[in-house]
């Protein structure tokens, strides 16, 4: 079943709607927020008649945004208002414990996250790379977001670079762009494999080759991202990132921008925007299943789930949760979060960057939101009762701010929408009959523009219709 966007309780019935309809979810009455409205954005201070235009407009971009792909450094804490009440009856719970999936690497760039002209790779702007990096075999994907303030309309690429003695050989696999908000789709083009180059390319010492470009892509002041996955077999290579205004040949030679860390004219601090390179690029929660049977109250079904101890350093007991678990935060800005999915990213010419302690250049805890991280949750439902029953895995949006994303379950290939702040979702839905056994599999990504901090929960109700 499509992940679609649900109205407040009670969740059933559910309708199931095309996946055209779920592109652009049109808005609905958000759920209560467990957090005051976002601020009002920050003054605009006097500015010359060239510069007052992008001023207002960034001014506008971040009330739009709520702050583009930022957390609260607020400590946030649960609302039961977001769910229904527990069932009871309920004989176990599972754990919800995410573990990091071998096979794929994940690079992230998204500092600086606002480009300006001398950000760019082109020699009259100071041929700079946004990202480089010694990457080693294997898979990876390289996913990126940025907002376009140079002035001009650019173009982004990515790069990779034999810096070896020996042939590489190199494949391309899916790969997805998108110059708007609805920073799902290129997850989804990517991980459906669009424009995948068939077969493999050998990359001889010195040469370089772009994994993916797209030139004058971007307008003035409009947001962007992308994402393409590629593998390397036969020794390192020097990936970059690039944005660009020509056409031509980029430099073969760019100067690294390091970890920018300026505050923008919004008022946006760089130093609280990252990039870097993650071993993983996939976690998985596995084995949260579910036995029902006629004593099972319809409602919120309860899991067990860790936290994590920033004075201790070292994880709680699972402690049992009635309203669900939060993933796409850090600790330090979510008292609930499961912590055991937050990426650890190695950011070139800065070292590593971990949700679990202040290693920023603000010294802070970073404002990590997971973007570009498959989440991966499956298990088995079983109906021991005499009705069939439909269980639904939801999500809640950070209720400060919106999400883009691509997901797929069970039923559903990858597939592309967006969130509004507060907003609820079906992740996955589906029908468990009287004495069967169900398994079911949801995945999905959070793009960008988003903001971290999302609830899951399942929820088990009664259903007339047979199981399908």
């Amino acid at each position: 079943m499509p992940m679609i966007p649900v109205s407040a309780p009670p969740l059933p019935p559910l309708r199931l709607p095309r996946v055209a309809e779920i592109r652009s979810p049109h808005a609905l009455a958000p759920l209560p927020e467990v957090l005051e409205s976002p601020p009002p954005p920050p003054p605009i201070a006097p500015t010359t008649s060239r510069a007052r235009p992008r001023a207002i407009a960034l001014a506008g971009l971040a009330v739009a945004l709520a702050v583009v792909s930022t957390i609260s450094s607020t400590t946030i804490t649960s609302g039961a208002a977001l769910v229904p009440a527990v069932v009871s009856g309920l004989a176990e719970a599972p754990t919800v414990r995410y573990e990091p999936q071998a096979g794929r690497s994940l690079i992230f760039v998204n500092n600086p996250e606002q480009l300006r002209a001398e950000d760019l790779a082109d020699a009259r702007h100071g041929a700079h790379a946004i990202y480089r990096d010694r990457i080693g075999e294997g898979a990876h994907r390289a996913f990126f977001e940025h907002l376009n303030v140079s002035g001009r309309t650019i173009g982004y690429g990515v790069s990779l670079t034999n810096p070896g003695s020996t042939p590489l050989e190199v494949r391309v696999g899916g790969q997805g762009f998108e110059a708007s908000m609805r920073g799902g789709e290129p997850l989804r083009a990517v991980l459906r494999g669009e424009g995948a180059q068939a077969g493999t390319r050998t990359l001889a010492p010195g040469e370089r080759m772009y994994l993916m470009r797209r030139d004058q892509a971007v307008r003035n002041l409009a947001f962007f991202s992308g994402a393409v996955d590629f593998e390397v077999r036969g020794g390192e290579a020097v990936v970059e990132a690039f944005a660009h205004e020509g056409t031509g040949e980029v430099p073969r030679t760019l100067g690294y921008l390091g970890y920018v860390q300026r505050t923008e004219v919004d008022g946006t601090r760089e130093s609280r925007m990252y990039k870097g390179h993650s071993p993983t690029g996939e976690v998985l929660a596995r084995d949260v299943d579910f036995t029902l049977d006629d004593s099972v109250s319809n409602g919120t079904l309860p899991v067990w789930h860790e936290t994590y101890d920033l004075d201790a350093r070292a994880y709680r007991p699972p402690s049992l949760s009635e309203g669900g678990w939060f993933t796409h935060i850090g600790p330090r800005y979510q008292e609930r979060a499961v912590t055991r999915d937050m990426a650890v990213f190695d950011m070139p010419g800065w070292g590593r960057v971990d949700a679990t302690e202040p290693t920023d250049g603000t010294s802070q805890y970073p404002n990590l939101g997971n973007w570009g991280i498959v989440y991966t949750v499956e298990g088995k439902v079983a109906n021991h009762g005499t009705c069939p029953r439909r269980v639904t895995l939801n999500l809640i949006a950070n209720p400060r701010h919106g999400a883009s994303f691509a997901w797929r379950n069970t039923d559903q290939p990858w597939a592309a929408g967006t969130l509004t702040r507060g907003e609820r979702m079906v992740c996955d839905s589906f029908v468990v009959a009287p004495g069967q056994t169900r398994p079911y599999r949801a995945s999905f990504v959070l793009g960008g523009p988003s903001g971290g901090n999302l609830r899951q929960f399942f929820t088990v109700s009664d259903v007339s219709e047979p199981a399908s």
